[in-house]
């Protein structure tokens, strides 16, 4: 019989085992450890995804991270998911108060004063979708009126397509990403 092995007496390597070689390995960096000139000048560490850069950073050359949206400078177009949601609400939600309660301007009015202090993305979409839907409301009312004088079996109806039509273009508009200015508004609130 053969008698077991000798414990170990904490000795590197244990008894029976290869030498590792030294310790660390050649290369190995210890965590938070920066080499001596990285990062290389201009290195801007990346922040998280949406939020927008610190102040003083510039954007890369692709220009600013996917999602920032509506607060870049010079006004861009395309808004967060929240944000467009919202912009999106903003034009639809005409539909539901201009068919249930005749006032197609609500909605975009209650989307500007609750959110549009938020985003500038919003606020933007919320108005221009209030000077539209204003326009509309009293050419709804030139035309209800002249509906008694006849002509306004035929105006009524062109106008009723043509603000669905706008209304539809602008929601799709939007959920791109994109601006949409109404033709033919005046632009009463700013």
């Amino acid at each position: 019989m053969t008698s077991p092995p000798p414990p170990d007496s904490g000795s590197w390597p244990p008894q029976g085992q290869p030498d590792p070689g030294p310790y660390p390995p050649p290369g190995y960096q210890q965590p938070g450890y920066q080499q001596p000139g990285y990062p290389p000048p201009g290195y801007q560490q990346p922040g998280p995804a949406g939020y927008p850069p610190a102040p003083g950073d510039q954007p890369a050359a692709g220009g600013y991270p996917p999602g920032y949206g509506g607060h870049r400078p010079g006004g861009g177009a395309q808004g967060g998911t929240d944000e467009r949601n919202w912009a999106l609400a903003a034009h639809l939600g005409s539909f539901a108060t201009g068919f249930f309660l005749w006032l197609p301007f609500l909605f975009p009015l209650i989307v500007m004063l609750v959110k549009g202090p938020q985003s500038p993305y919003i606020r933007r979409h919320a108005v221009e979708s209030l000077n539209f839907q204003i326009n509309a409301f009293a050419w709804f009312i030139v035309n209800g009126i002249l509906f008694f004088v006849l002509i306004g079996w035929v105006t009524l109806p062109l106008f009723a397509l043509y603000w669905v039509i706008m209304v539809i273009v602008a929601s799709v508009k939007t959920s791109n990403g994109e601006d949409f200015r109404y033709p033919l508004t005046l632009r009463l609130v700013s």
